[in-house]
């Protein structure tokens, strides 16, 4: 009986209609690559690198093997830009610059990886997720590293990228765990790893819990979209996020001065 209620196609009915819902589903074979769908920009001196290891080193130190890995990189506007491909010796570990690869603006992408023994794991219904570092930095300031935010999307047999964000058919709301009161301007960063449009809308709070404005934008498929928000004429102490994503969490760019902090709320 727990089976039926726990496979994947079950967990889409009750994530529709939030009936014990589940923030992320899993590959329908546990030896799929999982992948967030990580941000990156290269607009002006801002720059972005990925530090990128051989996966099978950590989750099976006593396995020696080589890791095959594949990066999907799209633009903002979720067009294909570049695939890149590496094969890391056991315990390798390299750093990707995006600059390096004359790649311009801002978008979002995968990094699946291929490991030559994935047996064991299989036998034991597990799958390799990459969550890994991601490092931001502008002229006048060191990198800033953020790990990965979702179990996005997984890799199938046909290579073909499919989701695993859940989504339902009512709004779900999430309230990123900070605060904005100390800052002028921010940035709010969202992508859709679905084949269909997410809508949603984001509720801006004053000092006094009051709300301020709402502002409604939809995110396309492979899409990444950069929300600014500036202090107009009173401070922005926290947001509320409505999405029918069931686990809507974005990326946060905050401006101070000439640095910036960078981190999923």
């Amino acid at each position: 009986m727990n089976k039926i209620y726990s496979n994947n196609y079950a967990y889409k009915i009750r994530n529709l209609f939030k009936i014990r819902p589940n923030l992320y589903v899993t590959p329908p074979k546990k030896n799929k690559s999982v992948s967030d769908f990580f941000y990156w920009s290269n607009i002006k001196d801002f720059q972005t690198q990925f530090a990128l290891m051989n996966i099978g080193s950590h989750i099976l130190p006593n396995l020696k093997q080589k890791d095959n890995i594949e990066i999907y990189i799209y633009n903002y506007d979720g067009k294909f830009l570049k695939k890149l491909n590496f094969v890391l010796d056991d315990l390798q570990s390299i750093k990707i610059n995006f600059s390096k690869y004359n790649l311009n603006g801002f978008g979002s992408f995968f990094v699946f990886h291929k490991l030559d023994n994935l047996d064991y794991l299989s036998d034991n219904n597990i799958f390799v997720t990459e969550r890994g570092y991601v490092g931001y930095k502008n002229k006048y300031s060191v990198w800033n590293y953020m790990h990965g935010n979702h179990n996005a999307a997984y890799l199938d047999d046909s290579n073909t990228i499919k989701s695993l964000m859940p989504t339902s058919f009512f709004f779900n709301e999430y309230i990123p765990q900070t605060r904005f009161d100390d800052v002028n301007e921010f940035k709010l960063i969202f992508n859709n790893v679905n084949n269909f449009p997410i809508p949603f809308k984001i509720e801006l709070y004053g000092i006094d819990n009051e709300l301020i404005d709402i502002l409604s934008y939809k995110c396309n498929y492979l899409n990444t979209l950069e929300i600014k928000v500036v202090k107009k004429d009173k401070l922005i102490k926290f947001v509320k996020i409505k999405s029918k994503l069931l686990f809507c969490r974005p990326v946060i760019f905050k401006y101070q001065l000439n640095d910036f902090d960078i981190y999923h709320g």
